[in-house]
């Protein structure tokens, strides 16, 4: 998978196949870009190795922990607007696919 960490640590993720200048429309914002690996073990591990050539960016070390916070608040963030909605619906939940 590749990242770009833009100002105020905003990440984007993305497949391999898609190059990094592709994503990018203001290439001022960006401090970092590179490979990230993804795992999860004993917790959430985010690995972050390599460089964007198109961006002229390389990774930094402290884009680990910066994905895994994003990642984690991402996530939550979601679990509490589906728990709000579907509260709001008297939780009912398709079974199929988890939609309301």
């Amino acid at each position: 998978m590749k990242y770009i960490r833009l100002k105020r640590n905003e990440i984007i993720l993305f497949p391999e196949h898609i190059s990094h200048d592709e994503i990018v429309i203001l290439k001022e914002n960006i401090i970092s870009a590179g490979f990230c690996e993804i795992t999860y073990g004993n917790g959430l591990c985010v690995d972050v190795f390599g460089e964007s050539i198109s961006l002229n960016k390389k990774s930094l070390k402290e884009d680990s922990e910066i994905i895994k916070k994003w990642l984690l608040k991402e996530s939550f963030s979601k679990i509490l607007y589906r728990f709000d909605y579907s509260n709001s619906l008297d939780g009912r939940i398709d079974a199929e696919n988890g939609d309301k």
